[in-house]
């Protein structure tokens, strides 16, 4: 699937979301009291012929922006590319890149800080095999290339790390039933090329090709929540508590709605509190909320609203807060928000942000 929004929240009351425009990626920041470069513009950042997004913040004052997009003129493989945000602004250029490894297919990556100067990347290979590169605070390890981690996989990745040193990947394999290896600290569990099979079966877009990668966020240490597009359409969920796959190793929860076949977005702003937002069937906003003992709605999604053509982004940068973002079927990035008691502008209106971008073919 692409994934053509990315947001992030890098510290209290501070958003940064980007979008694929038409030849490379736009970026806008709040500050806590406007948006800059203005309401509705947006910084140019290059990076022609890209079509996936990935972000990740291992500290307040940094941000790394990942990209795959198009390789070398003739040759048909994808390459990430990579960019950094600091204290001095963007490296290596506003409007330059690094190339950080080929051999690729067109599916997002996925990143995940456990720690300062810390950073895992993981992508889909040519081959279908899943691939991994760690920023270790001195060089990326390894320093050509990738590692691989075997499995044939029809989707990009889903990451979260629940505390230091760990790492959780999942993906969908060849017959649409989620996959995952897990970070130990110290070594891959299975081993390499081993995977551990969580069943299920999703949802694929057959003409296009197009499969929506899973979802997948920690509230709290040895907690992890994954959520997909279920080939009924509706939305599965599988938790891992800390001891045990819920509802089982190989059985999912039946969450209900209907989807169109883009990733949907999850967030946790504190613990046992998530909050998960997908396209609906209509292209409006869905949105269903776990309080800490059952779901909200408790039948059914929440209708947020608006038209919409790429897959949300959602984050929050404290308790009780929430910014979600998606593209409009003008071409123009929306924004709704949480505050705390209420969703702003309204239940069922957006913000518009401006900007001209990059649509999924539904």
């Amino acid at each position: 699937m692409l994934q053509l929004v990315a947001a992030i929240a890098v510290d209290t009351n501070r958003l940064d979301v980007f979008g694929i425009a038409n030849g490379g990626v736009s970026h806008k920041g709040w500050d806590g009291a406007n948006w800059h470069p203005s309401a509705t513009g947006w910084q140019w950042l290059g990076g022609e012929g890209v079509w996936q997004l990935g972000v990740a913040s291992w500290d307040p004052g940094r941000l790394d922006l990942f990209t795959v997009g198009w390789g070398k003129p003739g040759e048909p493989d994808y390459v990430l590319r990579h960019k950094a945000r600091t204290s001095s602004g963007w490296s290596p250029s506003t409007t330059g890149w690094v190339d950080r490894g080929g051999g690729l297919r067109n599916a997002p990556p996925a990143i995940a800080a456990w720690g300062p100067d810390r950073l895992d990347v993981f992508a889909l290979a040519s081959d279908y095999g899943m691939l991994h590169k760690a920023w270790t605070g001195s060089d990326w390890a390894p320093p050509n290339g990738w590692q691989p981690l075997g499995g044939e996989f029809e989707s990009g990745p889903g990451v979260a790390s629940w505390g230091s040193n760990r790492l959780d990947v999942f993906g969908l394999g060849k017959s649409l039933g989620l996959w995952h290896k897990a970070w130990m600290g110290t070594h891959w569990h299975p081993p390499n090329p081993s995977w551990q099979g969580l069943g299920g079966l999703f949802a694929e877009l057959d003409q296009l090709e197009l499969v929506a990668e899973p979802a997948v966020v920690s509230w709290g240490p040895g907690r992890l929540d994954v959520f997909g597009i279920g080939k009924s359409l509706g939305m599965w969920h599988k938790a891992w508590t800390g001891s045990s796959w819920y509802p089982s190793p190989t059985d999912w929860q039946p969450l209900g709605g209907k989807f169109r076949i883009a990733s949907p977005a999850v967030v946790s702003w504190g613990p046992d509190r998530l909050d998960i937002f997908a396209i609906g069937d209509d292209y409006g906003m869905y949105h269903k909320a776990w309080m800490g003992n059952h779901w909200h709605p408790s039948t059914g999604w929440q209708p947020l609203g608006g038209e919409f053509g790429t897959a949300p982004a959602a984050v929050s940068w404290g308790p009780n807060r929430l910014d979600v973002f998606a593209v409009g079927g003008d071409e123009q990035m929306y924004q709704k928000t949480w505050d705390g008691s209420q969703w702003q502008p309204s239940v069922a209106d957006w913000q518009p942000l401006g900007g001209q971008f990059v649509q999924m073919p539904f």
